[in-house]
């Protein structure tokens, strides 16, 4: 997890990476600033929906459920996660 007091920072630097957005989740909750709240979120509905559904798609289905929920926390519309989700049925 990014090494930030901020948790607003700490969301933006860690959406971007799949193996960090439980970390962009958590700081996603905390964050209290509602403009970097959606930048995070845009963050992560730009990369999170491929990387889960490429997990899925390899038989790594903890993995995609992981940074599927993370990213519904976060905001993130279901319907960019359908095909991750469908993958792990």
């Amino acid at each position: 997890m990014p090494d930030d007091s901020d948790p607003c920072t700490a969301c933006l630097r860690a959406a971007p990476n799949p193996r960090e957005i439980e970390a962009a989740a958590s700081m996603f909750a905390r964050c209290t600033n509602p403009a970097a709240k959606a930048q995070c979120t845009r963050r992560v509905a730009g990369v999170i929906p491929k990387q889960a559904e490429y997990a899925a798609n390899n038989g790594r289905c903890k993995e995609a459920q992981a940074m599927v929920a993370a990213a519904l926390q976060m905001g993130v519309p279901a319907a960019r996660l359908a095909k991750a989700m469908d993958a792990c049925k």
